[in-house]
């Protein structure tokens, strides 16, 4: 059966139709795993596989060459795969056998194909597509359960790739990572989007593969220039498959990577300029960078977490980038409600996963120069609170409906930003006084807003955008009890210092006693809103206030809030 099935395809590449090519590519593929410890041949399969490779290419037969790279790539998928009906470990076992036997000369396949194809010409396509075919394969060997951790593709951030050191001389090799830059550069999808997906494992394999720094250097080099050159031409970054797989190169160059190592790149200066220019350009594109305006903000915050475990005299020249940037999402945030003027489409109706992760990238970017970003908050928040207060005043009657929405539109993002920023106050040891009396300056602004949205007129509760704006205030009284409230933090003179003098707000016990009038308010004012209602109780809750911060908002609840609900009327 199997050798009839491998003549078969080779001899009837070029009059299969493609659904049927695909199902006797996993036929062949499962037969070969179900059979792999079984005799002999079926561990041949991927070396007859290959040796078809090889004919094809001599006769010039380009669909037996295509089905024949399709074929290595399936066997590799089959082999990645647990199989319906058979145990986790029967699958282990075929997989760690065929990884130990076969995968690295699949790969080494896949490279000598996509090097003798070379780059598309000028303005060419990928006849056939054999580029492709060839790039896809080699993206599969990357992308096996080397260990059997069952990574996540999905997940945000890849783990690094334990490739075998029998791997160490094609990976170490810096023609590797140039052969897809080179192919990438003159490609469109899914062959270019294919290659970056290889550069992304490229630059995730494991740091102990080098057998030397230097070998590891030069690999660097060889990411760092290649993705210089991209950064430079911009080639291919109109496609947003291609955008969001060079993203997560990116961020994987320092994920994987210490910033003395990217420092001491030949190419570092031109290349953190570079991302800071792509960065900025993105931010600006809010609509189109939605999905991966993540991986770019997870990049400087780990290069500003760096900061102080770098050593030597080379710069790192984040002083002169991060400021930029920080301004640079700021302003995009407000620019995208500005532009919406509603709750449709904005970012903040977006998946929350992406927000939180957008957000969680935040205070180490906006505590690296504390003092300038807090004036560009507060330059920001107090114009926009005043227009909204007088747009509300008197019934709101004077103030078109859109009008209103995109204030607080804008305000609900300034709010998530000031939310974060405090919150990452547990992500620093030792916090300077001055941070904390900016802390304290920030916190009162949005306090501030907070007591005067409560006297907005009722019928805004109704309007998302209101309720956009609620769950930004509840967001930030959750950052700031987890930060200023409860039995185990210090409370900061600071803060409560610059809330008295602001807000009346002098202790935990009066910011306590505003969050209890918050859940009172909110649970009579927006009961048709689930998910503000939701926010609202796990304000209300236990959650990380602490037992002594909860107790005290029961005790404030029984003592000055006897109803905590007002009556309402049967219905």
């Amino acid at each position: 059966m199997r050798t009839y099935f491998l003549s078969y395809a080779e001899a009837h590449a070029a009059t299969m139709q493609p659904f049927v090519a695909a199902s006797l590519t996993q036929l062949t593929a499962r037969l070969v795993k179900l059979s792999w410890h079984d005799a002999d041949p079926f561990q041949a399969t991927p070396d007859d596989a290959a040796a078809m490779l090889a004919r094809a290419r001599d006769r010039g037969d380009a669909a037996a060459y295509g089905t024949a790279l399709k074929l290595l790539s399936g066997i590799v998928a089959e082999f990645n795969a647990a199989t319906p009906g058979r145990t986790l470990t029967a699958h282990r076992r075929a997989a760690v056998s065929f990884r130990d036997a076969a995968l690295l000369a699949v790969f080494k396949t896949a490279l000598a194909e996509l090097t003798r194809l070379g780059p598309a010409p000028a303005g060419g396509a990928d006849e056939g597509g054999l580029r492709a075919a060839a790039a896809a394969l080699a993206l599969a060997c990357l992308s096996f359960d080397f260990v059997g951790t069952c990574l996540d593709e999905s997940a945000d951030d890849m783990g690094t790739i334990q490739v075998p050191t029998t791997w160490r001389a094609p990976l170490e090799d810096p023609a590797t990572p140039a052969l897809f830059f080179a192919v990438y550069a003159t490609a469109s999808p899914p062959l270019s989007t294919a290659c970056l997906e290889c550069l992304v494992r490229l630059a995730s394999v494991r740091r102990s593969l080098f057998a030397t720094e230097a070998g590891r250097a030069r690999f660097l080099e060889a990411l760092v220039g290649g993705t210089l050159a991209v950064l430079r031409t911009r080639a291919g970054l109109d496609e947003h498959a291609n955008y969001h797989e060079f993203c997560r190169l990116l961020g994987r160059l320092k994920t994987n990577y210490q910033l003395s190592e990217l420092v001491a790149s030949s190419d570092y200066a031109a290349w953190i300029g570079a991302v800071a220019e792509f960065t900025v350009s993105s931010l600006a594109s809010w609509a189109w960078a939605a999905g991966s305006v993540f991986y770019l903000l997870a990049l400087w915050s780990r290069l500003v977490t760096s900061m102080p475990y770098l050593k030597g005299d080379a710069p790192s020249l984040l002083d002169a980038h991060v400021p930029s940037i920080t301004r640079a999402y700021i302003c995009s945030r407000l620019e995208s409600a500005s532009a919406l003027g509603s709750d449709d489409g904005s970012p903040l109706a977006g998946d929350e996963g992406s927000l939180a992760d957008q957000l969680d990238a935040l205070p180490h970017l906006c505590r690296f120069q504390y003092a300038q970003t807090a004036d560009l908050l507060a330059g920001l928040l107090d114009p926009l609170a005043a227009a909204h207060a007088g747009a509300c005043g008197g019934g709101g009657g004077g103030a078109p409906r859109a009008d209103v929405a995109r204030l607080e539109l804008q305000l609900a993002w300034l709010v998530h930003i000031v939310a974060a920023v405090i919150k990452g106050k547990l992500l620093t040891s030792a916090t300077p006084e001055s941070q904390e009396a900016t802390d304290g300056d920030l916190a009162a602004r949005v306090f501030a807003l907070a007591r005067a949205l409560a006297a907005a007129p009722p019928a805004r509760a109704a309007e998302r955008s209101r309720q956009r704006l609620e769950l930004a205030i509840l967001s930030f009284l959750q950052a700031f009890r987890k930060v200023h409230v409860g039995e185990q933090v210090v409370h900061s003179s600071k803060v409560y210092t610059r809330l008295a003098a602001a807000v009346g707000l002098a202790d935990h016990v009066a910011v306590l006693d505003a969050m209890l009038a918050r859940v009172a308010a909110n649970l009579a004012l927006f009961g048709g809103a689930e998910d503000v209602i939701d926010a609202t109780l796990e304000l209300f809750n236990v959650g990380e206030g602490g037992r002594g911060g909860v107790k005290r908002m029961g005790f404030l609840c029984a003592d000055r809030h006897p109803p905590l609900l007002p009556a309402l009327p049967p219905s």
